[in-house]
This record gives structure tokens, C-alpha cells and sequence, in this order.
């Protein structure tokens, strides 16, 4: 054999065996690559439990199998053990009380009732009912009444008539972390015009004991996390918010919910607390709303009507206009169509001819 034979052969077995190298590495890469949906459902629990509903929802509709895995009764049961633990609790205890119901087939229907998704997405929204998820102080005539209504999602709003000690304050849980700002869907007749300046407030309360190092290192953090904020003087005196019917309004300044906090709780509160009365109020409910979705900065207002507002004065009769400045800070929206009310007649302001509403 010669030498060119030789090296011809010897470089024709090198590339088989460079062949057989890769081939035998392409299939080994194929046979070790995982794809989301190979990770064991465990696994997936202990991701899914950080995520807000709406994620989850998300998730489901990438795959028909993550889809059959987000339908599980059992992991929105741990989500909520996680994310909201005292609802958790005592929805155990509504079954352990059906278990203990000694009235046979209605016990099993009612705990067969119980849907942990809907429970979950229930609160996944970071928002409270004031008539229905709130404390208010004096919650009875003649100071306040609740009032049974389509006009709220929940079928049910809160209405001052009148009262000194205004305090009405609830906690929105299992807050996901990030910056929000607070905002409130209420209703202001003419009765309004006389309050005093009110404070809105929102806080973060602590979970869990800890060493005082770190009480101290949070305490700090906390400080920041704290939003207060008193309406101007002038707020209930403009005929462009006092309009008898449901408004936005979103507080200036933002609430922090840090990275490594988790599931945050965030009390939040409206009230002055002094020997003036108060009047004119009617709350729906309170959100904690992603910095990212306000329309802008300071005090905003948006209106839920299409309607034009009239307003009785000493000279006639005077419209208000679409948009206003409300202060320095903060400006007037019209979103027309939101919601729509139809009419404006109200008893707190003492005379439907007081105040009209024309299309």
C-alpha cells in the first residue's frame, strides 16, 4: 500500500468517525431536551402558586396540557393557601362544618359546591366592595345605609347621610409585588359641598414575626410603602366632581409592594375622624390599581356618564363642561360610556329640583 493509499483511507475513517460523533451527540441532545410541559407537576405547583390568576389563565391557553393542569380544583385549593391563607382557613372550616351536618345528601351537595378557582379569582383583582368587604364605623341609620343596587358590580353600595367619625377602612389581600396606585369608585351629591378635606390612605401590614434586625430593615421599608393623601379644600365644591353620579378617582402618588415581600396585605382607608359633619358620599368600592394603567399623574377624575349636568344657581342655570382642572396636581378625564346612570335626582341634596340631569 502507498503512502497516498494509506492517507486517503486513514482521513476517510477520520470522517466516519467525526460523523458518528456528532450523530451520536445530535441524538443524545434530543433525548435530554425538556420542554416546559415535561416538568413534574410539582414542580409546576411551586411556580404557579407566585402567579396572579389572570397568569395562570394565560398559561392555559398555550398548551392543551397546561390547560387539563390549570383546571385542577387542587392547585387553585394551594394557590389560595398561599396567596390568601385566612380565606383558605375558613373555607376549611365551611367543609369540616358541612362534614359535621347531620342532614345527610344536602351536606355533600353543599361541599361539592365549593369552587377553589372561583374562590381565588374572587379576590385576584385587588378590590374591595365598601358595602360588602369593608368596616365602616356607624353602619346603620341614620348615619349610613346600605343600598341594594345594579349599579355595582356587587349589587351593593355604601351611602352617608350624615356622621361625624367617617372612618371606612378594609384590607385588600395577597397584593402581588409592584407599584400601585389607589382608587376609589364613588358618588358625590350637593350635601357633599360642605365636607372638610377627607384623607384617603393606603399602608402595608406586616406577616410575620422576625428577628429585630430585620423588624427594623422592614419597619423602614414599610415607612415607604405608606400613601396618605387629603383632598384640597376646594375638592368638594367643584361642580365637576360633585355630579350625583359614579366617578373615578385615582390618588396621586404610588404604593410599593418590594420583589421579596411575596403576597402583600394593604390596608386602605377613607376618613377624618373630627366633630364636623360629613354628608353626600356614596362609596362602590376600592382597588389597588397598577401604576402602569393610570392615565396620568396627581389627582385624576373620570367620569362614568355620557350625560350633560346642570346646576341650579342664583343666576339661572349653568352646564358643566367635559373637562376641568381640578388643581395644580391632578386633572379631569371624560371616559365616556363606562358605566351610565339615569338620573340624578338624590335625597341627601334636599331637592331633586336642586340638581338636574339633561341628555
Amino acid at each position: 500500500m502507498d503512502l497516498a493509499t494509506y492517507q486517503h483511507q486513514h482521513h476517510h475513517h477520520h470522517r466516519q468517525q467525526q460523523q458518528q460523533q456528532q450523530l451520536q451527540h445530535r441524538e443524545l441532545k434530543t433525548n435530554t431536551t425538556k420542554t416546559f410541559e415535561d416538568i413534574p407537576r410539582e414542580i409546576l405547583h411551586l411556580v404557579f402558586i407566585w402567579l396572579t390568576g389572570t397568569d395562570i389563565a394565560n398559561i392555559g391557553k398555550s398548551s392543551r396540557t397546561l390547560q387539563l393542569l390549570v383546571q385542577d380544583d387542587y392547585l387553585w385549593s394551594v394557590m389560595t393557601k398561599v396567596r390568601f391563607p385566612r380565606i383558605y382557613k375558613e373555607t376549611l372550616q365551611e367543609i369540616n362544618d358541612c362534614r359535621n351536618d347531620q342532614s345527610g345528601n344536602d351536606s355533600n351537595s353543599s361541599m361539592s359546591a365549593i369552587c377553589w378557582r372561583d374562590i381565588y379569582m374572587a379576590k385576584d383583582e385587588s378590590r374591595l366592595s365598601a358595602a360588602k368587604n369593608m368596616h365602616i364605623t356607624h353602619i346603620k341609620l341614620p348615619y349610613w345605609r346600605i343600598v341594594h343596587t345594579n349599579e355595582s358590580i356587587y349589587g351593593a353600595t355604601a351611602k352617608l347621610h350624615s356622621v361625624c367619625w367617617f372612618d371606612v377602612n378594609g384590607v385588600i389581600e395577597g397584593v402581588p409585588p409592584g407599584r400601585y396606585r389607589v382608587q376609589w369608585r364613588m358618588r358625590l351629591s350637593l350635601s357633599a359641598r360642605w365636607n372638610e378635606p377627607l384623607d384617603f390612605t393606603a399602608s402595608v401590614i406586616p406577616k410575620k414575626k422576625m428577628s429585630a434586625k430585620e423588624e427594623q430593615k422592614k419597619k423602614e421599608e414599610e415607612e415607604e410603602a405608606v400613601l396618605s393623601y387629603t383632598t384640597p379644600p376646594e375638592f368638594y365644591a367643584r361642580e365637576d366632581v360633585v355630579t350625583n353620579t359614579w366617578i373615578l378617582v385615582t390618588m396621586p402618588g404610588e404604593i410599593d409592594i418590594k420583589g421579596g415581600w411575596g403576597f402583600t396585605d394593604v390596608r386602605v382607608s377613607h376618613e377624618k375622624r373630627t366633630d364636623f359633619w360629613k354628608s353626600g358620599i356614596e362609596l362602590d368600592w376600592v382597588r389597588l390599581q397598577p401604576a402602569g394603567e393610570a392615565a396620568g399623574e396627581g389627582l385624576l377624575v373620570d367620569y362614568e356618564s355620557r350625560h350633560t349636568f346642570y346646576w341650579r344657581t342664583s343666576h339661572g342655570m349653568r352646564t358643566s363642561s367635559s373637562s376641568h382642572d381640578l388643581t395644580a396636581e391632578g386633572t379631569v378625564q371624560n371616559n365616556n360610556g363606562m358605566w351610565s346612570s339615569s338620573w340624578c335626582g338624590d335625597s341627601d341634596s334636599g331637592s331633586v329640583d336642586d340638581f338636574w340631569m339633561l341628555d
